[in-house]
């Protein structure tokens, strides 16, 4: 398969060759494909891609210094499984808004979406499919019908199916694909071939388990603390819509019944998991306070000191100092 999508900066720049040591600015690296980078004013581009008959993979990396206006170019009619595995894509156009750890299937026709890359890391991954074959499994993909009954093909811009947040299978799935070396191509078209069709049926079980009736709202209420104990490390984590979209309920219900059961809101809860675990790391490690702050889901060094020393009273360092007191 072509490649999919093309990342077009609107203001003019003049890249630079990427220099081997800036690939450490990103921490996703795949073993196999073929890779482009360059480095320009606004920041770093970085693709890794890998092309197969009925799949094109790519993972795009880019570390701004500050927000950018982009296009996202679709050069002819192409399905395509979108996923933000960081940061944030905000549209202007068709194309619903995607944050760090939603995805989407889409249908589009050859056009150019606007867009807005942020300050700092965002990484992309997408999978395009080959229209005809998933056209001939629709069998399997049976959630995907909704695609070809008015496809851009017959003069829509673009037909999307529904946004969800990334599941914990579909994560282990596309943690696979940095784990595949590069062995012969047999193999690695195989490896490739496999995740792939494993992340569209995942993304298929997503859309069923949406549709599903809502379970039980204390259920639901202890699913969403599991679920935010798991991910507490994502800076993402926490916007309600995300969350009422995952685990279908509206936001106002979703609210409601945490506070109910828990007596306590969802974003204390969650601010309580990311201040206890950093305790643990300061009491525990020698980290330095920004990566401590980054492991635990705060947006900043900054923010993590204002928030802890509003919780506990003391400052980083002080409860650092306090536990080698004690360990004395």
């Amino acid at each position: 398969m072509k490649k999919v999508i093309e990342i077009i900066f609107l203001k003019k720049q003049t890249p630079r060759d990427l220099m081997p040591e800036k690939l450490l600015h990103f921490p996703l690296q795949l073993r196999f494909g073929a890779k482009m980078g360059y480095e320009f004013s606004n920041g770093i581009y970085y693709s890794q891609q890998f092309s197969h008959y009925l799949f094109f993979i790519e993972l795009i990396q880019t570390d701004m210094r500050k927000s950018c206006a982009v296009k996202l170019k679709v050069e002819e009619p192409a399905i395509f499984l979108l996923y933000i595995q960081r940061g944030a894509l905000v549209f202007s156009g068709d194309l619903p808004d995607l944050s760090a750890g939603l995805c989407h299937l889409t249908y589009s026709s050859p056009q150019r979406y606007t867009c807005r890359l942020e300050k700092g890391l965002t990484s992309i991954f997408y999978i395009g499919i080959r229209a005809e074959w998933l056209n001939k499994h629709l069998g399997t993909f049976t959630q995907f019908t909704d695609l070809f009954k008015s496809s851009p093909q017959e003069g829509l811009q673009s037909v999307h199916l529904g946004r969800r947040m990334i599941s914990a299978q579909m994560k282990l799935e596309f943690e696979k694909l940095f784990r595949i070396q590069k062995n012969k191509p047999v193999a690695l078209e195989k490896n490739v071939t496999g995740i792939c069709m494993r992340m569209l049926l995942e993304y298929q079980n997503m859309l069923v388990r949406r549709m599903a009736s809502p379970q039980s709202d204390r259920k639901t209420v202890q699913e969403v603390q599991k679920f935010l104990l798991a991910n507490f490390s994502d800076p993402q984590m926490g916007h309600i819509g995300d969350l009422a979209l995952q685990f279908n309920r509206s936001r106002r219900t979703l609210m409601r019944i945490f506070q109910k059961f828990t007596g306590r809101n969802i974003h204390d809860f969650l601010m309580d998991i990311r201040i206890q675990k950093a305790i643990e790391y300061l009491e525990h490690t020698s980290l330095p306070i920004s990566r401590i702050s980054s492991k635990c889901g705060f947006s900043s060094a900054n923010h993590f000191s204002r928030m802890i020393k509003r919780r506990r009273g003391l400052s980083p360092r002080d409860i650092r100092w306090k536990a080698i007191q004690k360990g004395q």
